[in-house]
């Protein structure tokens, strides 16, 4: 029960730092608009991505940690990037 409460919150604060960022390079995407629980699927998306990203480098960091979370802000940002793109080619209408 405490792993399922502390990768939401996880999520959360992963997710919510890539939008703040998102958001000062795309000030006009319907993207920043996205609340609540789209920001930990966000975070845990991103986490996922990182994750590929540190293991295609042969990297193992420890989740909690610098290095896990700033791969995991990384990797929501390219998730968001994605979307955004996506949304604006009319795929996701």
């Amino acid at each position: 029960m405490l792993t399922i409460l502390s990768w939401i919150i996880y999520g959360f604060i992963v997710g919510t730092v890539a939008k703040v960022i998102f958001q000062y390079a795309f000030p006009t995407s319907k993207l920043n608009d996205i609340t609540g629980l789209y920001t930990i699927l966000l975070g845990a998306a991103g986490s996922y991505v990182g994750g590929l990203i540190n293991f295609l480098l042969g990297n193992t960091p420890d989740v909690i940690s610098t290095a896990g979370i700033t791969m995991g802000v990384l990797g929501a940002i390219v998730a968001l990037v994605a979307l955004h793109y996506a949304q604006a080619k009319g795929y996701l209408d």
